[in-house]
């Protein structure tokens, strides 16, 4: 039918991949506006939500917020789950990160090869546990 994979869940036929989508799995900035609404500042590892009630959201200005700071293990988890579920990974990052005994270690379900490690395949349906077992 001529779809390809561009994400773990997601195909789409050539240039038609979802744009909107393609921010929050690149990890790049972006604002939400209204109520639940999310907002995430790459530089300062910071992730936000709006309040959920309309009439708080309307009535309070600025809107009350729930802050969600990320610590620099939780930014290399989700930079390892993004970057897996969109593709491939550094090798060089990876190691450097968790070291080269890791990947040794789960090499039977990855592929690595130039300079780059993705998730083989055969065994994307062990993506989640596979990807725990690397971070």
């Amino acid at each position: 039918f001529g779809y390809r994979r561009y994400e773990l869940s997601n195909f789409a036929l050539p240039g038609y991949e979802s744009l909107h989508n393609r921010i929050y799995w690149r990890r790049e900035w972006y604002k939400g506006f209204g109520p639940s609404a999310s907002s995430f500042i790459k530089e300062s590892r910071l992730r936000y939500t709006n309040v959920p009630s309309i009439s708080r959201y309307i009535r309070e200005f600025p809107p009350p917020r729930r802050y969600d700071p990320l610590d620099e293990e939780a930014e290399r988890m989700e930079i390892v789950f993004l970057g897996l579920r969109t593709g491939s990974l550094p090798v060089d990052w990876y190691v450097e990160n968790y070291g080269a005994e890791r990947l040794k270690a789960l090499e039977e379900f990855l592929d690595v090869k130039g300079g780059r490690i993705s998730v083989k395949n055969e065994y994307l349906y062990l993506f989640d546990a596979i990807v725990r077992r690397m971070v």
